[in-house]
């Protein structure tokens, strides 16, 4: 058993290495290599499942800005194991990320069905709904968690903090699709002028307002500018774009760090 375990360990180290990378945007080459070495050695050896290695492939991809690449591979570790939490809860953030918004939903709704018992997991997918604006997602995630006996004051404060912010987002009176249609516009909008979107951060502000910031290369003045293009591009396909309850724009993938803490911090 313990020859089974060792390269199962190794590919853990392997993937969670090449996590931080992809997490913090920057990478050193040689260290990347290194671990890509092992990854390959692994697989030569047969001793890293198909599904796994394609994961792991998917994260190297995204380090390198290899994007197309990396959904590509993300989406072949989840046809290998469409039923693997660890690998749908990875690939979710992979294609939410990189701006495949629509089927990140697709499989984020496949995981919540998948998790049973598992208050932390349940809680960080109430989470990626409410980025993703699926908040008919996070309720029904929501009553799974009531069904657990979560006591503790952080996990207390967090769920309050996301019935909260559904239930007012549920009272806007749009559907989780037409949010994803939102997202999947604007989205499909960079995409059109070739610009890839990095990473995605949200957050809400005091008076309940949810802001969708898709991060991409550039500039403010650039990303000022992309912001004209999604909003035409919102405008002219809705009579209502939502523009109320949501705004959807650009910030430099420079800003990213400092957004995702701001909106770890002012989560609960």
């Amino acid at each position: 058993m313990m020859i089974a375990a060792v390269p199962k360990l190794k590919i853990t180290e392997i993937a969670n290495d090449i996590a931080a990378m992809l997490a913090d945007l920057s990478f050193n080459e040689f260290a990347l290599k290194k671990r890509e070495f092992e990854l390959e050695k692994l697989a030569q050896l047969k001793l890293v499942e198909p599904s796994y290695y394609h994961l792991v492939r998917a994260m190297i991809h995204g380090v390198r800005r290899n994007f197309q690449e990396s959904v590509s591979s993300a989406k072949s570790a989840l046809a290998l194991a469409p039923r693997d939490k660890m690998i749908l809860g990875n690939v979710v953030g992979l294609l939410c990320n990189f701006g495949e918004i629509r089927q990140g939903i697709v499989v984020l709704n496949s995981l919540v069905e998948l998790l049973d018992g598992e208050k932390e997991a349940l809680l960080n997918a109430a989470r990626q709904a409410h980025g993703l604006l699926q908040f008919s997602l996070v309720r029904s995630t929501l009553e799974r968690m009531s069904l657990l006996d979560v006591n503790d004051a952080t996990h207390s404060n967090r769920i309050r903090y996301l019935r909260l912010a559904q239930i007012e987002a549920l009272n806007w009176g749009f559907s989780d699709e037409d949010y994803a249609d939102r997202l999947h516009t604007a989205t499909s909008a960079l995409n059109e002028l070739g610009r890839q979107i990095r990473r995605m951060t949200s957050l809400t502000t005091d008076d309940g307002h949810m802001l969708i910031h898709l991060h991409v290369d550039g500039s403010f003045e650039e990303t000022a500018a992309l912001n004209f293009v999604i909003a035409e591009a919102l405008v002219s396909k809705f009579a209502d774009p939502a523009a109320e309850m949501v705004t959807i724009q650009c910030l430099p993938t420079d800003t990213f760090g400092e957004m995702a803490v701001y909106e770890k911090t002012n989560e609960y």
